[in-house]
Protein backbone atom coordinates (compact mmCIF):
# COMPACT_ATOMS: atom_id res chain seq x y z
CA UNK A 1 0.00 0.00 0.00
CA UNK A 2 0.99 3.18 -0.89
CA UNK A 3 0.26 6.33 1.25
CA UNK A 4 -1.99 9.26 -0.69
CA UNK A 5 0.48 12.75 -1.03
CA UNK A 6 -1.09 14.30 1.75
CA UNK A 7 -2.43 17.38 -0.70
CA UNK A 8 -4.49 15.01 -2.42
CA UNK A 9 -5.88 14.04 1.35
CA UNK A 10 -9.00 15.83 2.04
CA UNK A 11 -10.79 15.68 5.38
CA UNK A 12 -14.38 15.39 2.90
CA UNK A 13 -12.93 11.99 1.89
CA UNK A 14 -11.85 10.97 5.32
CA UNK A 15 -15.46 11.75 7.05
CA UNK A 16 -17.10 10.01 4.43
CA UNK A 17 -15.49 6.74 5.16
CA UNK A 18 -15.43 7.34 8.87
CA UNK A 19 -19.30 8.47 9.03
CA UNK A 20 -20.10 5.82 7.25
CA UNK A 21 -18.62 3.22 9.99
CA UNK A 22 -21.50 2.45 12.29
CA UNK A 23 -19.14 2.64 15.67
CA UNK A 24 -21.14 2.32 18.40
CA UNK A 25 -19.88 1.83 21.55
CA UNK A 26 -21.75 -1.35 22.31
CA UNK A 27 -20.41 -2.77 18.33
CA UNK A 28 -16.99 -3.39 19.28
CA UNK A 29 -16.33 -5.37 16.35
CA UNK A 30 -17.05 -2.10 13.61
CA UNK A 31 -15.37 -0.63 16.69
CA UNK A 32 -12.01 -3.22 15.54
CA UNK A 33 -12.64 -2.14 11.87
CA UNK A 34 -12.26 1.14 11.97
CA UNK A 35 -9.29 0.82 14.61
CA UNK A 36 -8.12 -0.98 11.27
CA UNK A 37 -8.75 1.11 9.04
CA UNK A 38 -7.24 3.87 10.47
CA UNK A 39 -3.97 2.02 10.93
CA UNK A 40 -4.63 1.23 7.10
CA UNK A 41 -4.65 5.05 6.24
CA UNK A 42 -0.83 5.63 7.57
CA UNK A 43 0.68 2.19 7.55
CA UNK A 44 3.65 3.78 5.05
CA UNK A 45 4.89 5.98 8.13
CA UNK A 46 7.15 5.76 10.52
CA UNK A 47 5.23 5.32 13.23
CA UNK A 48 5.31 3.07 16.41
CA UNK A 49 1.51 1.51 16.29
CA UNK A 50 0.41 0.40 19.98
CA UNK A 51 -2.84 -2.04 20.00
CA UNK A 52 -4.58 -2.09 22.97
CA UNK A 53 -8.34 -3.60 24.44
CA UNK A 54 -9.66 -2.22 27.48
CA UNK A 55 -12.93 -4.44 28.93
CA UNK A 56 -13.24 -5.70 25.17
CA UNK A 57 -13.27 -2.39 23.81
CA UNK A 58 -10.39 -1.82 21.24
CA UNK A 59 -7.59 1.12 21.05
CA UNK A 60 -4.76 2.28 18.99
CA UNK A 61 -1.84 4.45 19.96
CA UNK A 62 0.57 5.54 16.73
CA UNK A 63 3.88 7.24 18.26
CA UNK A 64 6.91 9.14 16.60
CA UNK A 65 8.83 8.07 19.73
CA UNK A 66 8.94 5.09 22.28
CA UNK A 67 7.98 6.86 25.04
CA UNK A 68 5.01 7.46 27.25
CA UNK A 69 6.25 11.27 27.77
CA UNK A 70 5.39 12.92 24.29
CA UNK A 71 5.11 16.68 24.14
CA UNK A 72 1.84 16.29 22.61
CA UNK A 73 -0.92 13.79 22.73
CA UNK A 74 -3.93 13.93 20.13
CA UNK A 75 -6.38 11.98 21.97
CA UNK A 76 -10.21 11.27 20.41
CA UNK A 77 -12.67 8.44 20.41
CA UNK A 78 -14.14 6.60 17.25
CA UNK A 79 -17.03 5.56 18.96
CA UNK A 80 -20.15 7.11 18.62
CA UNK A 81 -24.02 6.53 20.18
CA UNK A 82 -26.81 4.72 18.54
CA UNK A 83 -28.63 6.73 15.54
CA UNK A 84 -30.86 5.40 12.53
CA UNK A 85 -28.53 4.38 9.60
CA UNK A 86 -29.52 7.46 7.71
CA UNK A 87 -27.15 9.06 9.80
CA UNK A 88 -24.29 7.15 8.88
CA UNK A 89 -24.17 9.05 5.71
CA UNK A 90 -22.51 12.02 5.36
CA UNK A 91 -23.89 15.02 3.89
CA UNK A 92 -23.48 18.31 3.67
CA UNK A 93 -25.77 21.13 3.72
CA UNK A 94 -25.61 24.81 4.34
CA UNK A 95 -21.96 24.93 4.92
CA UNK A 96 -22.04 21.65 7.48
CA UNK A 97 -21.63 18.25 7.57
CA UNK A 98 -24.29 16.82 8.85
CA UNK A 99 -24.19 12.96 10.45
CA UNK A 100 -23.37 10.69 13.53
CA UNK A 101 -20.24 11.32 14.92
CA UNK A 102 -19.66 14.59 12.88
CA UNK A 103 -19.12 16.67 15.75
CA UNK A 104 -18.53 14.08 18.52
CA UNK A 105 -15.98 13.47 17.43
CA UNK A 106 -14.97 11.79 13.65
CA UNK A 107 -14.31 15.44 12.66
CA UNK A 108 -11.34 15.54 14.88
CA UNK A 109 -10.06 12.26 13.91
CA UNK A 110 -10.00 13.41 10.49
CA UNK A 111 -7.83 16.37 11.47
CA UNK A 112 -5.39 13.83 12.72
CA UNK A 113 -5.29 11.90 9.98
CA UNK A 114 -4.66 14.63 7.71
CA UNK A 115 -2.14 16.08 10.11
CA UNK A 116 -0.18 12.49 10.23
CA UNK A 117 -0.05 12.07 6.24
CA UNK A 118 0.68 15.97 5.82
CA UNK A 119 3.77 15.18 8.07
CA UNK A 120 4.69 11.98 6.65
CA UNK A 121 8.20 10.50 6.64
CA UNK A 122 9.00 14.37 8.60
CA UNK A 123 7.46 12.88 11.31
CA UNK A 124 10.43 11.16 12.84
CA UNK A 125 11.37 15.50 13.25
CA UNK A 126 8.35 15.16 15.83
CA UNK A 127 7.87 13.73 19.59
CA UNK A 128 4.28 13.34 18.76
CA UNK A 129 1.32 10.43 20.05
CA UNK A 130 -1.96 10.46 18.92
CA UNK A 131 -4.44 8.06 21.19
CA UNK A 132 -8.10 6.56 19.39
CA UNK A 133 -10.40 5.13 21.71
CA UNK A 134 -13.73 2.98 21.06
CA UNK A 135 -15.58 3.09 24.86
CA UNK A 136 -15.45 7.39 25.46
CA UNK A 137 -19.24 7.38 25.80
CA UNK A 138 -19.16 4.57 28.86
CA UNK A 139 -17.70 7.57 30.45
CA UNK A 140 -16.18 5.89 33.12
CA UNK A 141 -13.20 2.78 33.78
CA UNK A 142 -12.36 3.06 30.05
CA UNK A 143 -9.50 3.18 27.75
CA UNK A 144 -8.44 6.77 28.26
CA UNK A 145 -7.84 6.22 32.06
CA UNK A 146 -6.26 2.99 31.49
CA UNK A 147 -3.62 5.24 29.48
CA UNK A 148 -3.14 7.59 32.43
CA UNK A 149 -2.85 4.26 34.94
CA UNK A 150 -0.32 2.87 32.52
CA UNK A 151 1.82 6.14 33.20
CA UNK A 152 1.09 8.13 29.89
CA UNK A 153 1.91 11.42 30.93
CA UNK A 154 2.62 14.15 28.03
CA UNK A 155 3.39 17.38 28.60
CA UNK A 156 0.11 18.45 26.83
CA UNK A 157 -3.20 17.14 25.69
CA UNK A 158 -5.39 18.04 22.85
CA UNK A 159 -8.85 16.55 23.26
CA UNK A 160 -11.57 18.83 21.54
CA UNK A 161 -14.23 16.35 22.43
CA UNK A 162 -17.65 18.43 21.32
CA UNK A 163 -17.04 21.71 22.72
CA UNK A 164 -17.65 24.15 19.97
CA UNK A 165 -17.41 27.32 18.99
CA UNK A 166 -13.86 28.03 19.48
CA UNK A 167 -14.75 27.74 23.37
CA UNK A 168 -11.79 26.76 25.77
CA UNK A 169 -12.81 24.58 28.24
CA UNK A 170 -12.11 26.08 31.29
CA UNK A 171 -13.90 23.73 33.85
CA UNK A 172 -16.47 20.62 33.32
CA UNK A 173 -19.86 19.87 34.87
CA UNK A 174 -19.82 17.03 37.01
CA UNK A 175 -22.42 14.19 36.68
CA UNK A 176 -24.06 11.55 39.02
CA UNK A 177 -26.34 8.83 37.70
CA UNK A 178 -29.19 7.10 40.19
CA UNK A 179 -31.10 4.87 39.50
CA UNK A 180 -34.25 5.14 42.01
CA UNK A 181 -36.55 2.03 42.41
CA UNK A 182 -40.26 2.74 43.83
CA UNK A 183 -42.26 -0.41 45.52
CA UNK A 184 -45.74 -0.01 45.80
CA UNK A 185 -48.69 -3.02 45.96
CA UNK A 186 -50.68 -4.39 43.07
CA UNK A 187 -54.14 -4.84 42.21
CA UNK A 188 -57.02 -3.87 40.10
CA UNK A 189 -57.06 -0.78 38.90
CA UNK A 190 -60.59 0.64 39.33
CA UNK A 191 -59.98 0.42 42.51
CA UNK A 192 -57.14 2.53 43.34
CA UNK A 193 -57.64 3.66 46.32
CA UNK A 194 -56.92 0.14 47.65
CA UNK A 195 -53.48 0.11 46.53
CA UNK A 196 -49.90 2.12 46.55
CA UNK A 197 -48.85 2.91 42.56
CA UNK A 198 -45.73 2.63 42.28
CA UNK A 199 -45.29 4.61 39.38
CA UNK A 200 -47.02 7.68 41.12
CA UNK A 201 -45.20 7.00 44.29
CA UNK A 202 -42.03 7.55 41.84
CA UNK A 203 -43.19 10.42 39.85
CA UNK A 204 -44.25 11.99 43.16
CA UNK A 205 -40.41 11.61 44.64
CA UNK A 206 -38.92 12.40 41.39
CA UNK A 207 -40.85 16.15 41.29
CA UNK A 208 -39.45 16.83 44.55
CA UNK A 209 -35.75 16.23 44.10
CA UNK A 210 -36.51 18.51 41.10
CA UNK A 211 -37.78 20.87 42.96
CA UNK A 212 -34.44 21.55 44.26
CA UNK A 213 -32.83 22.27 40.77
CA UNK A 214 -32.83 25.38 38.89
CA UNK A 215 -36.22 25.43 36.40
CA UNK A 216 -34.91 25.53 33.04
CA UNK A 217 -38.70 26.94 32.24
CA UNK A 218 -37.49 29.98 34.15
CA UNK A 219 -33.49 30.39 33.25
CA UNK A 220 -32.83 33.41 31.57
CA UNK A 221 -28.91 32.33 31.11
CA UNK A 222 -27.80 31.09 27.75
CA UNK A 223 -25.51 29.32 28.86
CA UNK A 224 -27.55 27.25 31.51
CA UNK A 225 -24.31 28.09 33.96
CA UNK A 226 -26.29 25.97 37.12
CA UNK A 227 -26.80 22.32 38.22
CA UNK A 228 -29.23 20.49 36.17
CA UNK A 229 -31.21 17.98 36.72
CA UNK A 230 -32.72 15.00 33.86
CA UNK A 231 -35.08 12.24 34.01
CA UNK A 232 -33.55 9.75 31.31
CA UNK A 233 -35.52 6.62 31.78
CA UNK A 234 -38.91 5.70 33.36
CA UNK A 235 -40.13 1.72 33.68
CA UNK A 236 -42.95 0.26 35.02
CA UNK A 237 -46.50 -1.56 35.02
CA UNK A 238 -46.78 -4.61 33.45
CA UNK A 239 -50.54 -4.64 32.19
CA UNK A 240 -52.99 -1.89 31.37
CA UNK A 241 -55.40 -2.26 34.28
CA UNK A 242 -53.52 -3.16 36.96
CA UNK A 243 -51.65 -0.98 39.67
CA UNK A 244 -47.82 -1.50 39.24
CA UNK A 245 -46.04 -2.97 42.60
CA UNK A 246 -42.71 -1.43 41.04
CA UNK A 247 -40.86 1.40 39.14
CA UNK A 248 -37.93 2.17 38.22
CA UNK A 249 -36.33 5.35 36.75
CA UNK A 250 -32.99 6.60 35.31
CA UNK A 251 -32.01 10.20 36.63
CA UNK A 252 -28.77 12.34 35.77
CA UNK A 253 -27.60 15.50 37.43
CA UNK A 254 -24.76 17.58 35.70
CA UNK A 255 -23.07 19.81 38.47
CA UNK A 256 -21.65 23.22 38.46
CA UNK A 257 -17.67 23.47 39.72
CA UNK A 258 -18.17 24.19 43.72
CA UNK A 259 -20.50 21.50 43.66
CA UNK A 260 -19.40 18.30 44.70
CA UNK A 261 -21.18 14.67 43.89
CA UNK A 262 -20.98 13.42 47.57
CA UNK A 263 -23.37 16.78 48.41
CA UNK A 264 -26.02 15.86 45.25
CA UNK A 265 -26.10 12.59 47.04
CA UNK A 266 -27.13 13.55 50.55
CA UNK A 267 -29.25 15.33 48.76
CA UNK A 268 -30.89 12.72 47.04
CA UNK A 269 -30.73 10.53 49.53
CA UNK A 270 -32.29 12.99 52.16
CA UNK A 271 -35.47 13.53 50.03
CA UNK A 272 -35.77 9.80 49.61
CA UNK A 273 -36.10 9.50 53.32
CA UNK A 274 -39.63 11.38 52.95
CA UNK A 275 -40.99 8.48 50.87
CA UNK A 276 -41.07 5.09 52.19
CA UNK A 277 -40.83 2.54 48.99
CA UNK A 278 -38.19 4.81 47.38
CA UNK A 279 -34.71 3.08 46.83
CA UNK A 280 -31.33 5.22 45.45
CA UNK A 281 -28.64 3.38 43.91
CA UNK A 282 -25.57 5.39 42.73
CA UNK A 283 -24.27 4.23 39.07
CA UNK A 284 -21.91 7.39 38.42
CA UNK A 285 -20.61 9.90 40.68
CA UNK A 286 -17.84 12.48 39.25
CA UNK A 287 -17.09 15.91 40.57
CA UNK A 288 -16.83 18.97 38.35
CA UNK A 289 -13.05 19.78 37.03
CA UNK A 290 -10.85 22.69 36.43
CA UNK A 291 -8.41 23.43 33.44
CA UNK A 292 -4.93 24.55 33.77
CA UNK A 293 -5.09 27.57 32.13
CA UNK A 294 -2.27 28.84 33.17
CA UNK A 295 -0.22 27.10 30.80
CA UNK A 296 1.69 28.11 27.49
CA UNK A 297 0.69 25.29 25.25
CA UNK A 298 -2.87 26.69 26.05
CA UNK A 299 -2.13 30.24 25.79
CA UNK A 300 -0.52 29.08 22.10
CA UNK A 301 -3.74 27.34 21.10
CA UNK A 302 -5.93 30.15 21.92
CA UNK A 303 -4.11 32.56 20.35
CA UNK A 304 -3.68 30.32 16.69
CA UNK A 305 -7.40 29.80 16.97
CA UNK A 306 -7.35 34.11 16.65
CA UNK A 307 -4.98 33.89 13.65
CA UNK A 308 -6.82 31.66 11.70
CA UNK A 309 -10.43 32.51 12.57
CA UNK A 310 -9.95 36.03 13.39
CA UNK A 311 -12.01 35.08 16.61
CA UNK A 312 -11.48 35.22 20.33
CA UNK A 313 -11.26 31.97 21.73
CA UNK A 314 -13.62 32.21 24.62
CA UNK A 315 -13.66 30.33 28.31
CA UNK A 316 -16.74 28.32 28.81
CA UNK A 317 -17.74 25.84 31.55
CA UNK A 318 -18.80 22.30 29.11
CA UNK A 319 -22.11 20.59 30.41
CA UNK A 320 -20.51 17.30 29.21
CA UNK A 321 -17.87 15.29 30.42
CA UNK A 322 -14.35 13.77 28.39
CA UNK A 323 -11.79 11.84 28.89
CA UNK A 324 -9.70 15.37 29.61
CA UNK A 325 -10.52 14.81 33.20
CA UNK A 326 -8.41 11.42 33.47
CA UNK A 327 -5.03 13.64 32.47
CA UNK A 328 -6.43 16.69 34.63
CA UNK A 329 -6.47 14.36 37.82
CA UNK A 330 -3.01 13.12 37.09
CA UNK A 331 -1.37 16.94 36.38
CA UNK A 332 -1.55 16.67 32.89
CA UNK A 333 -2.36 19.70 31.25
CA UNK A 334 -5.18 19.37 28.56
CA UNK A 335 -6.67 21.49 25.82
CA UNK A 336 -10.21 21.33 24.84
CA UNK A 337 -11.73 23.00 21.95
CA UNK A 338 -13.41 22.78 18.89
CA UNK A 339 -14.94 24.53 15.75
CA UNK A 340 -18.51 25.32 15.36
CA UNK A 341 -20.87 22.89 15.95
CA UNK A 342 -23.22 21.06 18.02
CA UNK A 343 -26.28 18.38 17.73
CA UNK A 344 -24.32 16.19 19.52
CA UNK A 345 -26.47 12.87 20.63
CA UNK A 346 -29.44 14.00 18.36
CA UNK A 347 -30.76 13.86 15.00
CA UNK A 348 -29.15 17.03 13.84
CA UNK A 349 -25.54 16.82 14.57
CA UNK A 350 -23.25 18.92 12.78
CA UNK A 351 -19.85 20.63 12.55
CA UNK A 352 -18.94 23.34 10.03
CA UNK A 353 -16.99 22.78 6.96
CA UNK A 354 -15.38 25.85 6.96
CA UNK A 355 -14.76 25.32 10.95
CA UNK A 356 -12.88 21.85 10.47
CA UNK A 357 -10.92 23.21 7.82
CA UNK A 358 -9.61 25.78 10.05
CA UNK A 359 -9.15 23.58 12.81
CA UNK A 360 -6.83 21.40 11.26
CA UNK A 361 -4.87 24.59 10.54
CA UNK A 362 -4.57 25.49 13.84
CA UNK A 363 -3.75 22.17 14.58
CA UNK A 364 -1.12 21.34 12.34
CA UNK A 365 0.84 25.15 13.60
CA UNK A 366 0.11 24.10 17.19
CA UNK A 367 1.98 20.61 16.63
CA UNK A 368 4.42 21.93 14.52
CA UNK A 369 5.48 24.73 17.57
CA UNK A 370 5.18 22.53 20.38
CA UNK A 371 5.95 18.91 18.92
CA UNK A 372 9.24 19.28 16.89
CA UNK A 373 12.36 17.63 18.36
Amino acid sequence: MTTKPAQQVHLRSLMTKLIAMRTVTEDTLACREAIEWVKHQVSDLPLLVTDLTYNEHPALVLSTRDTLQPKVLLLAHLDVVPAPLEMFDLKIQDGRYLGRGVFDMKGIVATYIKLLLSLGHHLTRYDLAVALTTDEELTSDNAAAELVKLGWRPSIVVNPDAVGDWQMERAAKGRVHYVIHSTGTSGHSSRPWLYCNAIKLLMRYLTDLESRFPDEDQCIDPDHQHDTFSVNIIEGGTFYNQIPASAQADIEMRLMPGRSAKQIDAQVRAVAAGYEGIVVRAIVSKDPFAADLDNDHVRLFRQLITEVTGKESKLAVSHGTSDSEFFIAAGVPTITTGPPGGGHHSMSEWISVQGLEQFYLVLAEFTKRTSKL
